[in-house]
C-alpha cells in the first residue's frame, strides 16, 4: 500500500496478461479514491467553515483577513502533494496496463487506443514494443 493509502501494482499479485476487465475497472476507482482523499486533505474545513460564516454575516469576500497558515494546514498540504505523486504514478501505470488490454484483449488498433486515451500514437507503439510486467514496476 503507498502512503496515500491506495493499492499498488505489487499488491494485485497480477502479471498485466492475466489481468481482466474487473480489475481495471477495480483499479480506476480506486484510483478515483485516491484523487478525492487527496483534494479532501487540500480542503481546510476549518477556513472554509470560518470563511462561509462570514460571508453569511455580510462580511465581503475582499474584506476576509488573511487566515494564517498553520502547521496543521501545512502537513495536510504536504500529504495531498504526495497523495497526488502517488495517484499520477500509479494512474501512468494503469493507463498503459489498460492501453495493453485495449491492444491485446479487446483487439484496438494503436491508433484508436491512442485516440481515445488522448496520447500520441508512438506512445501507444512504444508500449506494445516493451510490455509491462509487475515486476518492472517494483
Amino acid at each position: 500500500m503507498d502512503e496515500a493509502g491506495g493499492l499498488t501494482p505489487e499488491d494485485s499479485g497480477l502479471q498485466v496478461d492475466e489481468v481482466g476487465r474487473i480489475d481495471l475497472s477495480d483499479k480506476l476507482h480506486e484510483l478515483s479514491e485516491q484523487l478525492v482523499r487527496a483534494a479532501e486533505l487540500m480542503h481546510n474545513r476549518s477556513r472554509a467553515e470560518d470563511l462561509t460564516e462570514r460571508h453569511m454575516h455580510g462580511v465581503e469576500p475582499d474584506q476576509f483577513e488573511q487566515v494564517k497558515i498553520d502547521a496543521q494546514d501545512r502537513d495536510e498540504f504536504r500529504r495531498a502533494l504526495v497523495a497526488l505523486r502517488d495517484f499520477r504514478r500509479q494512474y501512468s501505470y494503469w493507463e498503459r496496463v489498460t492501453a495493453e488490454y485495449a491492444l491485446g484483449k479487446m483487439q484496438f488498433t494503436q491508433r484508436d487506443a491512442a485516440k481515445y486515451l488522448g496520447v500520441g500514437v508512438s506512445t501507444i507503439n512504444r508500449w506494445a514494443q516493451h510490455p509491462l510486467t509487475i515486476e518492472e514496476h517494483r
